[in-house]
């Protein structure tokens, strides 16, 4: 679901030969012209088409990761494991309601996990309710407030006791600000929701932030998996 047409980074993909025959069939396709595209090529738009059953499209595997989940997996989210998601804040016990996995983040589930507590997070600030990762104002989401020194930024990252906040950018016209941006504009605008049902981490209602649990690390079986209509939730 966050596998762009225009992207630079491509998918490895393999769509079934049936799969392929249904599809020109169904969408009455030249049948030399759609086999003369590439496999991803022919991934994508079978993908994308919302008339497209959900069992053709599970039959569609991926193996390598769309750009945006690349990036992520790169430079993203390490930014985040090293610098938030550490054992004294949003790795640990005290992490409160904002809960990222530290161990193992190379493995799938563990990176999906928490690319998806990453797209799902919400949190109010005021009377105003604003998402860790806002597609349409990426400036506006908490993730690039709370990356900003206190005083450059309009949200303020809560008082942390017995140590001093670090910001993870020096102000919004460093580099690393930059690539926050772009990167949550690679995103699929109308993305997120991708039909999985999975509670965050500390999102207990009545829970603070001493009596939330550590979670468990995410198992396979747990971890966002591809549901109707959708390849990986990358």
């Amino acid at each position: 679901m966050e596998w762009r047409e225009k992207d630079t980074v491509v998918p490895r993909a393999t769509v079934p030969a049936d799969v392929r025959k249904r599809y020109v069939d169904m969408k009455a396709l030249d049948p030399g012209a759609f086999a003369a595209l590439s496999m991803p090529q022919q991934a994508y738009y079978i993908l994308s088409d919302h008339d497209v059953p959900g069992e053709m499209k599970r039959q569609i595997k991926l193996t390598t990761d769309p750009q945006a989940v690349a990036d992520y997996r790169r430079a993203i989210q390490p930014l985040l494991v090293n610098n938030c998601a550490t054992i004294g804040c949003h790795g640990g016990h005290n992490a409160g309601r904002f809960f990222l996995y530290n161990q193992n983040t190379e493995k799938d589930e563990v990176a999906y996990t928490n690319f998806y507590i990453l797209q799902n997070f919400k949190e109010s600030f005021g009377d105003k309710e604003y998402s860790m990762i806002d597609r349409n104002y990426p400036d506006r989401s908490i993730m690039t407030y709370f990356a900003l020194p206190p005083d450059a930024s309009e949200l303020k990252h809560p008082d942390l006791k017995g140590q001093t906040y670090k910001p993870l950018v020096a102000s919004r016209t460093s580099q690393s600000y930059h690539n926050l941006i772009e990167w949550m504009k690679e995103l699929q605008a109308a993305g997120g929701d991708y039909g999985i049902k999975y509670d965050l981490p500390g999102s207990g209602k009545g829970e603070t932030k001493s009596d939330v649990p550590k979670p468990d690390a995410p198992k396979p079986a747990d971890a966002p998996k591809p549901t109707t209509g959708t390849p990986k939730p990358k």
